[in-house]
């Protein structure tokens, strides 16, 4: 069966983490997450790349984070969904999350409020998790999702409610994704357990801690015990003592941690829970507590979870355990930090992951006595509205992290890869820098499958011979299809009925002059057939939601397969839904779908990649071209009575995002505000003129949306900023064996350690058409640094610069070839030593 795998978030990043599965007919998706970093329509995962035409048969949640969970209610809200899977036990903690995240969102982050609005409301929660949509499934029992695939989920060790997901098809393909997961250290969930008989195709692994931080399960145990001596030492001191924590995972893993030590805190302290881990501590059996704590009480164990809290007046001698885990603003850890940061015998310690530009990541690392931006709230209303004004606080308190996290560090993650073997594998929930360095940490162990670290709405595709492949190898030529067809066979033969068979039959045997301008142009688009044989070529036409439409483009696709022998995997027909006659569906439904289709294809498509925009209707011809110049594609169009093609060439004009970038937030802010005065006072205020036509009020929604001009720039702005810019090309080839990337890396794209692309980017756009190509030569294990950086070597001549990039995990030697007489020069303009 087909096999395309896209990440919707998650690719390069722990944000919106999902995953798109097109597999057969059949849509499946792994996770739903928001990202925690952003706010309103931003948060969701790319949901441009899920066909609406078809219902996704399948949503698996591995579990009830929010960065896993929480974009559940848009896309059952929005798109068709049959069924959704979770192991035993998780629809009461999903049900908690989603209920007390719409609260949390709607009530403090304002930017995204009409957005919280329109799809968290609590009966829509209500109807989800009580709907019949989801299905509860036990552990390591073999289940059929339909005729031709099954699943089966096993423990991952990760929190409350958590699994990892097997999927296998008729034609024994078998997919792994391993959600969040700890093989060690974990006391409160199942412990981690993959069957022996699994021999995956492909492996979707997180490496959240794939920078190589992350703890062992003896070092977890020291980390452990330093924490509660650091806060025995806080207590004795009278200090106050406040642990951020995940709700979910996190919370209860402290609790047990602190009850198991209780005894070693000579004060015995209160420990006090505040925000959504309280609720799901009531959910756990009791005798899993007492399992470590035996000799704890019951009314002890319940003082921590009936604390009723008041930020501005924290009792004496207490631990308080805290949601969110990264301290996001105005949530329960963040209220209690104006109480508790300018004393200096208070301990705020961090226990999980903080990701950068998150509070919590930026008070870790203000220095002691520096000041940092703290926000109050000043004002209430009875909508729950809330103003925030900005003070500032002295960092006093000592302000630690410890990493008990509940995933598996980076040798973890290495050892479970090398035990199962895969013949591919994918990682995700990654940084760029993690996702990178754990590929190039598996190559350096010589594992023999596929690895990619794809970003998110890059395609890879299961090959016939088991190989996953990325979509930007592929040329996409993108065709709009009309009708001109029909219309030609019946001016010609009014009398004849019109069949697929006779219209077949008429366009083999006519010359392509008398066929339709589709054929028309791609025949002198081409001019040379060898080139349609091109395995990489994939041809894609795209037709109206009309009865016409469709029969066009299916009659288009079988002529392309018969007339120049394409095999049927390479040409695929879509319907784009709500391109029809009606101009309230194409305005606001149909223009949406056509652009996401062809900026798709674009984004996933190489440079030689093409668009035909012959037919179809002509707004078609009018996105596509534009779209066409964004992205630096080449466009074609021909009139049925030109005699040649016209070319809208790829223009070497740099499309200004400058405007965009400095308004991109009040944009979105605009788009995301459910009060239209409100909205359109900070448009006439602050928005350019220039951006007007991005937006403009629906009827309907009583709101700004995005115009389909708007949605062209956003969509190519959000594409343009995740690529790396390399400048103009230059070749890289290997001359040792031993090069520590081997010898596939053939340009800048290819080298799988993200600070060394940005290093060598660098080094491109400086030495512009000066340097002429890039040579890998001997790699060195024993010779390691703690960082990444470039360090000069030597001169061959005056042409022949070398350098050793200095890694992790050893030493790899580069030769810069450079135009005669430039070296010096070249040294000079780059630099002996080169940080990221």
């Amino acid at each position: 069966m087909k096999l395309d795998f896209i990440p919707l978030g998650g690719g390069r990043e722990i944000g919106a983490n999902s995953y798109l599965l097109k597999w057969g007919k059949y849509q499946i998706i792994l996770d739903c997450g928001l990202n925690p970093m952003k706010s309103g329509y931003e948060k969701i995962p790319l949901l441009q790349y899920i066909d609406p035409n078809k219902p996704i048969d399948m949503i698996f949640i591995s579990h009830s984070h929010n960065d896993h969970l929480g974009s559940l209610p848009v896309i059952v809200d929005t798109l068709e969904v049959n069924e959704i899977i979770t192991v035993e036990g998780n629809r009461d903690v999903m049900n908690i999350m989603l209920q007390d995240s719409a609260k949390i969102l709607t009530k403090y982050d304002q930017k995204g409020r009409g957005f919280y609005l329109n799809y968290f409301e609590e009966d829509k929660i209500f109807t989800i998790i009580n709907g019949g949509l989801i299905k509860e499934t036990p552990f390591l029992e073999w289940r059929n999702l339909n005729e031709e695939i099954k699943y089966m989920l096993f423990p991952n060790g990760h929190v409350i409610g958590s699994s990892g997901i097997i999927l296998k098809d008729i034609d024994g393909n078998t997919v792994v994704y391993t959600g969040d997961y700890a093989l060690n250290g974990a006391r409160i969930p199942e412990d981690f357990y993959f069957p022996k008989d699994i021999y995956p195709d492909i492996l979707i692994t997180e490496s959240t801690y794939g920078d190589s931080k992350g703890l062992k399960i003896e070092e977890r145990k020291q980390a452990e015990l330093k924490l509660v001596n650091l806060i025995n030492e806080t207590l004795k001191n009278n200090g106050k003592v406040l642990l951020p924590a995940f709700a979910l995972g996190k919370s209860q893993e402290l609790l047990v941690l602190l009850l198991i030590n209780y005894d070693k805190f000579v004060t015995h302290p209160y420990i006090r829970l505040v925000g959504m881990g309280k609720k799901l501590i009531k959910l756990i059996d009791k005798n899993t507590y007492y399992k470590y704590i035996p000799y704890i009480n019951v009314e002890k164990f319940m003082r921590c979870i009936d604390w009723k809290p008041a930020y501005d007046k924290i009792p004496e001698n207490s631990i308080i355990i805290a949601t969110s885990g990264m301290m996001i603003p105005f949530t329960p850890s963040y209220l209690f930090l104006e109480k508790l940061l300018e004393e200096k015998n208070n301990l705020i310690a961090f226990t999980g992951y903080l990701a950068k530009g998150s509070f919590g990541y930026e008070l870790l690392h203000t220095q002691k006595d520096e000041e940092i931006s703290y926000y109050i709230t000043v004002k209430h209303y009875k909508d729950s509205y809330e103003e925030h004004a900005r003070k500032t606080l002295r960092k006093k308190a000592k302000v630690v992290q410890f990493r008990l996290s509940s995933h598996s560090p980076l040798e973890e993650v290495l050892d479970f890869i090398e035990k199962v073997n895969p013949k591919n594998v994918v990682i995700v929930h990654a940084p760029e820098d993690s996702a990178y360095n754990t590929r190039t940490f598996l190559k350096n162990r010589l594992f023999q499958g596929i690895i990619h670290t794809p970003a998110n709405g890059e395609r890879l595709t299961l090959s016939d011979r088991g190989i996953l492949y990325s979509s930007m190898k592929r040329i996409n030529y993108i065709i709009t299809t009309g009708t001109s067809l029909l219309s030609n066979f019946k001016n010609k033969f009014p009398e004849e009925e019109v069949t697929k068979s006779k219209l077949l039959a008429y366009m083999l045997d006519e010359k392509p002059s008398e066929l339709c301008a589709e054929i028309n142009t791609l025949i002198e688009a081409v001019r040379e057939q060898k080139k349609l044989s091109n395995p990489l070529l994939e041809f894609h036409l795209l037709n109206s939601d009309t009865e016409d439409g469709i029969f066009a483009g299916e009659l288009l696709a079988e002529y392309i397969k018969l007339k120049f022998a394409i095999p049927q995997k390479r040409i695929h027909t879509k319907t784009i839904k709500g391109l029809s006659y009606s101009y309230d569906v194409f305005q606001k439904e149909g223009i949406y779908n056509f652009i996401n289709s062809v900026a798709q294809l674009l984004e996933e498509g190489n440079k030689k990649s093409i668009i035909i925009s012959t037919g179809g209707f002509k707004a078609e011809t009018a996105f596509t071209t534009l779209l066409g110049l964004l992205y630096g594609r080449k466009v074609y169009y021909i009139h049925q009575k030109f005699g040649g093609v016209i070319e809208i060439p790829a223009i070497p004009i740099e499309f200004g995002t400058d405007d965009l970038k400095k308004n991109y937030e009040l944009l979105m802010e605009i788009v995301n505000e459910s009060n239209f005065e409100k909205a359109k006072k900070m448009k006439e205020s602050n928005l350019p003129k220039s951006m007007y036509s991005f937006i403009y009020k629906d009827k309907i929604l009583k709101r700004y949306v995005l115009s389909p001009i708007g949605r062209v720039v956003i969509r190519f702005y959000r594409y343009k900023s995740s690529i790396v810019d390399i400048g103009h090309p230059v070749s890289i080839s290997s001359k040792s064996k031993n090069t520590i990337w081997g010898r596939e890396v053939k340009s800048i794209y290819d080298v799988p350690d993200v600070k060394v692309v940005r290093i060598l980017n660098r080094i491109v756009k400086y030495a512009g058409k000066n340097l002429e190509k890039i040579v890998f030569d001997k790699f060195k294990k024993k010779d390691r640094g703690r960082e990444v950086y470039f360090e000069f070597q030597s001169n061959w001549g005056n042409k022949a610069i070398r350098y050793k990039i200095k890694l992790p995990y050893g030493t790899q030697e580069v030769v810069f070839f450079t135009a005669p007489h430039y070296g010096e020069k070249f040294v000079e303009d780059i630099g002996i030593k080169i940080y990221p």
